[in-house]
């Protein structure tokens, strides 16, 4: 698989930044890969600048690397991608559960 050029990786990512800002809120529980591709349940507590920050305190998700949302299945680097379905909030309580 070939990498794309730095312009067009650019460019998804402030597409999927536009798009998470759009639909995003606190306390939404979302699934984010995390190098080295680990995938991770976290809730959404807000933004650094361009990164998501987790209701722990981390600060180093992309919104690229959102694929689902309160259990519902997205794509942030589609330009489609501006709201989900109404879907409830997952209780926040649970254990084992990053965040």
């Amino acid at each position: 698989m070939q990498v794309p050029p730095i312009e067009e990786r650019r460019r998804l990512f402030l597409l999927a930044e536009q798009n998470a800002k759009k639909v995003l809120k606190p306390g939404d529980r979302i699934r984010v890969s995390k190098c080295p591709g680990t995938k991770r349940w976290v809730t959404f507590a807000g933004w650094d600048g361009h990164w998501i920050v987790s209701k722990s305190g981390i600060n180093d998700y992309s919104p690229g690397a959102v694929d689902m949302v309160n259990g519902e299945p997205v794509d942030f680097k589609a330009v489609a991608q501006l709201e989900l379905p109404n879907t409830p909030q997952p209780s926040l309580g649970g254990a084992g559960v990053a965040g």
